[in-house]
């Protein structure tokens, strides 16, 4: 029994202790009378010196706005998003239609303080303040009229179920009912005269009123008849705001928060959390999970049952997931950090990875890289200020990528033998690969190792090479996640014999000799195969080494963009074929490769017609020419250096009047 005791009084203490209420900025010191929010993130308070702040996102930013006053206010109330009234010293009345962003001045008709205001509709409302002082509205405030209330006391609070029913409580234990609207109001007594300071009412029945020494009384009848609830307090209590007949929440004194579950049946006290308690002065919830405190030095508190994440990537079942994914997902606004859990049971039993995260998203660290072609579950918690926490997000699923393989070594092919010093080599990609790295070395254990290079490629060259040297190489692939094991190795010999070098320039062929920069130059064999491949300089120039006695060929390709055809072009090809002498007839090397517009290896009336039908627009026009042209595009070695010009035009450009771009 003692157990239980002490277990229910630990219960009870944790309940005091973490009630969730959060402090927000509110960036002024004066006093906040009162608080009102239309739903979880649009409210407004207001207090000392004609300070008004408003919010737009719950209270995690609250922003000035110009009330056009420096009396203090007591009131504010919203009869939706845009239109709103603040009330206070002076018989201050102010509205606003656009959300507070300018509020203009109403006549109240009296000078008294006003220090409370409340609408049953758009249109019908009422404001109440010292010496009796009662006036209602049936136009929005464009006239204020007066109403008996056949008291001279302070009247501190208002409150309508709805145009006719209404409750106004102040000094001296006042409680006035009206069931018309106002026309009549009706003296209510709970037997003292201690000051009443709020009233709030859920329905027509149920109502609870707060004041001095602690008071707080409740109502079944519709005011009828009050009973007293213990409070447990003798502070002062300034606000009451119930969400229905159960759930409902007291603010005054010394930072006194009282909340209760059953109707006020049993009021436990909560812990502001702040460091020095102020006073409370009024209290708004708009749903059992949020809700609003203001009071004394600027103070306003939250409190807010956190949202449980909204996860956003990787998307549920998604396939292929990195091993070392990076997990994003949408949280509250008043989370303070996020918990993140990931693991092979749907039940968590066993976690993979358990961290914190103090944004949005997490990256799993090397140190918790996940298994290759698994499946995983992940879900995510939020945790505000006070440590209390979100329910957990729903459960995702996700497959992670397979093991990433080496590739497959194509070329140069193993125990090649004879290879020049400059070598091409290339491999098959592997799925999921991104980068590759290649080793080459003198050795088969690779102690020795000649090169090691990382490339996104799956080529790679190197002209480094030594004659008469025997080398061995070796591929393997990488992502962000994972290293592949080491292909097979394979191994060839370069030649023994003395090799040359082949130094040339490409330009364009015309009056400017225009140098053909970045052009792809490959080198192939007598079979066709390739054997190094290199880009042209800004001067057009290229060169490939340790080329062995024999007849090459290039196979050259540019981006450029084609042009310089006109009809000039057509004219030179009808001179050609009759044999008449100009600057460019006949036709040899680069030109007349430019002029077989058809490709048939044979220049003829069809390849002017095609050009002036291009160069008209006129359809069909057959073009099977590439955009340039190259020649020559064949050099032999013969135990020397070799250097070659080679020219370029593009196809149809026959006089060269066009100059390539520089790119």
């Amino acid at each position: 029994m003692r157990k239980l005791i002490y277990l229910l009084l630990a219960i009870v203490v944790y309940g005091q202790l973490h009630s969730g209420w959060i402090a927000q900025p509110s960036n002024t010191t004066e006093e906040l009378r009162d608080v009102f929010f239309r739903d979880s993130t649009l409210g407004w308070a207001v207090g000392n010196a004609g300070e008004i702040r408003k919010t737009t996102n719950g209270g995690a930013i609250w922003f000035s706005q110009t009330s056009g006053t420096s009396n203090t206010l007591f009131g504010v109330h919203f009869v939706n998003d845009t239109v709103g009234w603040v009330v206070g010293q002076g018989g201050t009345i102010r509205k606003t239609t656009n959300g507070g962003a300018t509020w203009f001045s109403q006549a109240s008709g009296t000078g008294n303080t006003l220090f409370s205001v409340h609408f049953a509709n758009d249109t019908v409302g009422w404001v109440v303040g010292q010496g009796g002082t009662i006036r209602k509205t049936t136009n929005g405030g464009v006239s204020w009229v007066s109403q008996s209330s056949t008291v001279n006391q302070i009247l501190l609070d208002v409150y309508f179920v709805d145009v006719d029913f209404g409750c106004v409580v102040g000094q001296n234990g006042t409680i006035l009912l009206t069931y018309d609207g106002g026309a009549n109001w009706f003296s209510q007594s709970i037997g003292g005269t201690l000051p009443i300071y709020a009233v709030h009412f859920v329905n027509y029945s149920y109502g609870w009123i707060v004041g001095a020494s602690g008071t707080i009384y409740k109502t079944t009848s519709g005011g009828t008849y009050w009973l007293p609830q213990t409070s447990n307090t003798s502070n002062w209590l300034y606000g009451v705001n119930f969400l229905d007949i159960n759930r409902g929440w007291v603010v005054g004194d010394g930072g006194t928060i009282l909340a209760t579950t059953n109707g006020g049946s049993q009021w436990v006290a909560q812990n502001s959390g702040l460091p020095q308690p102020v006073n409370f002065n009024s209290v708004k919830f708009v749903s059992s999970q949020k809700g609003w405190i203001v009071g004394g030095s600027g103070k306003i508190l939250v409190q807010h049952k956190l949202s449980p994440p909204s996860l956003t990537s990787p998307s549920d079942s998604a396939a292929n997931i990195s091993l070392l994914p990076k997990f994003t997902w949408a949280r509250d606004i008043f989370s303070a950090y996020d918990r993140i859990q990931v693991s092979k049971f749907s039940n968590f039993s066993v976690l993979a990875f358990n961290d914190i995260a103090y944004d949005s998203s997490k990256t799993i660290p090397l140190q918790y890289r996940l298994d290759t072609n698994t499946l995983y579950f992940w879900r995510v918690k939020s945790y505000d200020q006070s440590g209390d926490s979100s329910a957990w997000s729903d459960v995702r699923r996700f497959t992670t990528e397979p093991l990433l393989l080496p590739p497959n070594l194509v070329t140069p092919a193993n125990n090649s033998n004879s290879l020049p010093i400059s070598v091409y080599f290339a491999w098959d990609s592997s799925f999921n690969a991104e980068n590759y790295i290649i080793q080459i070395s003198t050795d088969s254990s690779f102690t020795n190792i000649f090169k090691n290079d990382t490339t996104n490629s799956t080529n790679y060259s190197i002209n480094t090479l030594s004659f008469g040297n025997t080398y061995y190489w070796r591929v393997r692939s990488t992502n962000s996640s994972q290293i592949s094991a080491w292909s097979a190795v394979r191994k060839f010999s370069t030649s023994l014999m003395q090799l040359y070098q082949i130094q040339g320039s490409i330009k364009y062929a015309n009056s400017a000799q225009t140098p053909m920069n970045n052009c792809m130059v490959r080198l192939l064999d007598s079979l066709g195969q390739q054997l190094a491949q290199t880009v042209t300089d800004s001067l057009g120039n290229f060169s490939f080494s340790g080329v062995a006695n024999g007849v090459y060929s290039f196979n050259i390709t540019t981006t450029k963009t084609w042009g310089g055809v006109n009809i000039s072009d057509v004219n030179t090809i009808r001179l050609h074929l009759n044999n008449i002498q100009s600057p460019f007839t006949p036709l040899t090397g680069i030109r007349l490769l430019a002029a077989d517009i058809n490709q048939s290896n044979n220049v003829s009336i069809v390849d002017a017609n095609q050009m002036r039908r291009r160069l008209n627009n006129l359809q069909p026009y057959t073009w099977t020419a590439p955009n340039y042209v190259f020649h020559p595009t064949t050099v032999e070695i013969n135990g020397a250096n070799v250097s070659i010009t080679i020219y370029s035009l593009c196809s149809g450009d026959i006089n060269g009047s066009f100059t390539p771009p520089n790119n």
